[in-house]
């Protein structure tokens, strides 16, 4: 089982409201087979954070935005650092595979150009050749 496989296993445990979740950071480029995902971040919208505060710890992310660990899932109440769109509109259009919601390309390929570290260099290589 790959490690992608591995950690969308965990995702049915979470009970998350359809439509109101997508899997970012490196789960969009894991699916397409351009690299391995160390964990999965996961963005919600505000009211799917309100519910899953009742049920788990949020803690302080170093970029200042609460986060929740259930295991390899990270769940995030934002993204930072902030795209052109809202997470709400990131959720809205992304993209369907297999039955799972992730933020589309494009989206990805913006933020990680923001962001601008050594990891997220090689990402935006991926990506461009993905193209």
């Amino acid at each position: 089982m790959s490690r992608l496989h591995h950690l969308l296993d965990q995702i049915p445990d979470l009970d998350l409201l359809e439509g109101n979740w997508a899997i970012f950071g490196s789960g969009p480029l894991a699916v397409r087979g351009l690299r391995d995902p160390r964990d999965l971040d996961v963005i919600v919208t505000e009211e799917l954070w309100s519910q899953l505060t009742k049920r788990y710890n949020a803690h302080l992310h170093e970029n200042g935005l609460s986060r929740i660990q259930v295991g390899d899932i990270e769940i995030l109440s934002g993204w930072h650092p902030p795209l052109s769109k809202s997470v709400s509109q990131l959720i809205e259009e992304a993209e369907l595979i297999e039955g799972i919601p992730y933020v589309r390309l494009d989206q990805v390929l913006e933020w990680k150009r923001l962001r601008a570290s050594d990891k997220d260099i090689v990402d935006i290589s991926l990506i461009e050749a993905h193209k």
